[in-house]
């Protein structure tokens, strides 16, 4: 085996990992906690992490084109990460909501929440 089919397979591997990596996200995001959601920003260093090595191993040397099965990998990953979208929007959506419900007093036209700072309920003289 050559010093390129060793970096390929590197890269694949890197590719399998971080595709499986979005998959653990997609599933610890279902039931969001503090726990689980620091467990899914690890993984997905994790994810950035096998992208990088799998880019640098995916370009074959000369020409600079991606090999095939690198491109495989990468609509692998895309679509796993494109599966995580609306989970992400939603989470994020709900979030807002709750904040609004709690501190609001209403949306601008736009849609964003309109919040009511805080004034100070006593004074300090002295």
């Amino acid at each position: 085996m050559s010093l390129e089919d060793d970096k390929a397979d590197a890269g694949l591997a890197a590719g399998r990992a971080a595709e499986a990596k979005l998959g653990e996200v997609r599933q610890l995001l279902l039931n969001p906690r503090a726990e689980t959601l620091d467990r899914a920003t690890t993984d997905l260093a994790e994810v950035v992490a096998a992208l990088t090595i799998l880019v640098r191993s995916a370009r074959q040397t000369g020409d600079q084109k991606w090999t095939p099965a690198a491109l495989a990998s990468f609509h692998g990953i895309r679509s796993a990460a494109r599966g995580l979208r609306p989970q992400i929007e939603h989470a994020s959506k709900y979030c807002l909501g709750w904040i609004q419900v709690r501190s609001g007093t209403g949306y601008t036209r736009q849609g964003f929440p309109v919040f009511v700072e805080n004034e100070a309920r006593s004074s300090f003289e002295g």
